[in-house]
């Protein structure tokens, strides 16, 4: 394990950092291939923050879309934003960050690899709030530090508690499939008392969460009050363990309401398509999904594989079929070539599960048109990645 940058649990294989997705419907689909991470460069001085948008767009791959066409057109009370940025090849995240914060605006993922930005209406809260820390494909934000005082009236004793919130976000490149608690090494403060309230976990620790958006978790760590609490937390470093593909394929289904009945394949993967009601931008396609080849065991996650299986070798649970549509992994798009989130649900086993997703408005990237085409990213293969992060004078609540 690194503790300076990120080290990489040999659950399968592991490779670069990045990828490109290539589009594929037969059974020799290419695994995806090694790719650079997404940064942005970009030299503007009063521009337009609307035209500012369509070129963070244009160079990361990810769709923008704002709450409305009024937003920042100095119509409905909406100001007209003017935005400078300098940035060279900049992380994704941290453009987005300060383009967030010019433009008076927070961005919020929409499960589906898109980022919709909204109004902050004077309020810098929301996504991409707080001090931000990156390394490599990953941005951890540290968004607040709570602190909380409990009186018991019986006894009247008086308890405190204190918790830093955490957030993490991916490179567009990548996808979170799942994760742990973060954890902290060191919480030093200010009178150099340690504020670590719980013992880093064994490196069998349970990967018991399973992220909804592909692109960023959120967490609330511990932290230890003392009897004489300091103003800042001067020093506070720690890890974050997240699975992600280490290589992808991806299955494409176009005209997907006239695919009923028919089966796609890819690799070990097959869908068959077995229901689909679209009208609009609403409606719900049924499918079942099936693999040839059982998932490898995972001798790593022993512990794991213990606790689920009761032998010490078998699959990681993250390979488990219903696992790999989920977290972003299903989406449907429409004419424009927009995303859509999927929201999906179903059972099964470890080779086959029936499953159903559904779309409506609500969950469309921007107002969008009604979806056409349904897309499945397989995580043919998976790694774990330990995310290091390192903050310095971080003010504490007082009481």
């Amino acid at each position: 394990m690194n503790r300076n940058g990120i080290a990489s649990g040999l659950c399968l294989a592991m490779i670069g950092w990045g990828w490109v997705v290539l589009p594929a419907r037969a059974d020799d689909a290419p695994a995806t291939q090694p790719a650079q991470l997404t940064t942005i460069t970009l030299h503007v001085q009063n521009a337009d923050a609307r035209e500012v948008v369509k070129q963070l767009a244009a160079q990361s791959g990810v769709t923008f879309e704002s709450s409305g066409p009024w937003m920042w057109s100095g119509q409905n009370g909406s100001p007209i934003a003017l935005v400078s940025l300098d940035l060279d090849h900049s992380p994704f995240w941290q453009a987005v960050a300060q383009f967030c914060t010019l433009a008076h605006c927070t961005a919020w993922d929409d499960n589906a690899g898109g980022l919709r930005l909204q109004p902050s209406y004077g309020f810098q809260s929301g996504t991409l709030s707080g001090v931000m820390d990156t390394s490599g494909p990953y941005s951890v934000v540290a968004q607040s530090i709570q602190r909380s005082s409990t009186a018991n009236l019986a006894t009247g004793d008086i308890s405190h508690n204190d918790c830093i919130q955490l957030q993490l976000y991916v490179d567009p490149s990548l996808r979170i499939l799942r994760y742990a608690q973060p954890w902290l090494d060191v919480a030093d403060d200010d009178n150099g008392r340690s504020m670590v309230a719980q013992p880093p976990p064994p490196d069998g620790q349970m990967m018991n969460s399973f992220s909804s958006s592909p692109v960023h978790i959120q967490a609330t760590v511990p932290l230890k009050f003392g009897p004489q609490p300091g103003r800042a937390l001067v020093n506070l470093s720690g890890e974050w363990r997240v699975v992600v593909p280490a290589e992808i394929k991806t299955m494409t289904i176009d005209n997907v309401s006239n695919a009923v009945g028919t089966t796609t394949t890819v690799g070990d993967y097959s869908m068959t398509i077995t229901s689909c009601r679209l009208q609009g931008a609403s409606g719900n396609v049924g499918m079942t999904v099936k693999r040839k080849t059982p998932p490898p065991p995972n001798p790593v996650a022993g512990a794991i594989s213990q606790a689920l299986f009761g032998a010490n070798s078998g699959p990681d649970q993250t390979d488990f079929l219903m696992y790999k549509l989920q977290g972003g992994a299903l989406t449907l798009v429409d004419a424009d070539g927009k995303s859509i989130a999927a929201n999906g649900g179903g059972g099964g086993g470890l080779d086959q599960v029936q499953w159903n997703v559904s779309v409506f408005p609500g969950n469309q990237t921007g107002w969008g048109k009604p979806p056409i085409k349904l897309v499945w990213k397989i995580a043919t293969q998976i790694r774990t990645d330990t995310v290091s992060f390192h903050f310095k004078d971080l003010t504490l609540p007082q009481q």
